[in-house]
């Protein structure tokens, strides 16, 4: 096996670990946010147990973070392996180029935003819930907890939206500095 297979084997590998990555938060993330918002809501004649309402989103958009990071690092690979399109000598089949190309017109665009999605219904469920429990006065905690996670959220989802256009240029046009980089490296390889 050549040093180049070893390479594309291990690129391979490091993309299924991160689908697995992302699996893996999606779960973790539903299990969690569901078991809290749930103690949150049926323990409302305690105090200190309502607080897992408050904890719910955050807990959601950490998980949102890493699964959008996973996400993009599998697309990552693919717009590198897809920069070998235009090299006639590379070690990347020609069908698996083709195979990511392909893909740049299909990608599964909902799997991440729709997690998104997600953690913003059920922080706005949490919200209310909240606010329903404090019905007398809300307190300030309350007021800075609502403007933090807007906050979080806000930036969650503008961080996304950003790698989601960087990646789809890249896909579409393709890293013209890669690419140069790499037939420079290949026709020095004759």
């Amino acid at each position: 096996m050549t040093r180049n297979d070893v390479f594309l084997e291990h690129l391979y590998k490091e993309k299924e670990i991160h689908k697995e990555h992302r699996h893996k938060h999606v779960i973790y993330k539903l299990v969690l946010t569901g078991s809290f918002f749930g103690l949150g809501q049926f323990t409302r004649n305690t105090e200190l147990l309502n607080l897992f309402l408050y904890i719910v989103p955050f807990i959601a958009l950490v998980h949102d973070v890493y699964i959008t990071g996973e996400h993009l690092k599998v697309q990552r690979v693919g717009n590198f392996i897809n920069s070998f399109e235009s090299i006639k000598k590379s070690y990347v089949c020609i069908e698996e180029v083709i195979w990511e190309k392909y893909l740049i017109n299909h990608r599964e665009k909902w799997s991440y935003k729709a997690s998104l999605l997600y953690t913003t219904i059920v922080s706005v469920f949490c919200t209310v819930a909240i606010s329903k429990f404090n019905n007398d006065v809300v307190p300030i905690f309350y007021w800075y907890w609502l403007g933090l996670w807007g906050t979080l959220l806000t930036i969650v989802w503008i961080h996304a939206a950003e790698h989601e256009v960087r990646f789809r240029k890249i896909g579409s046009e393709g890293d013209e500095k890669l690419k140069k980089e790499l037939e420079k490296y290949f026709k020095s390889d004759e």
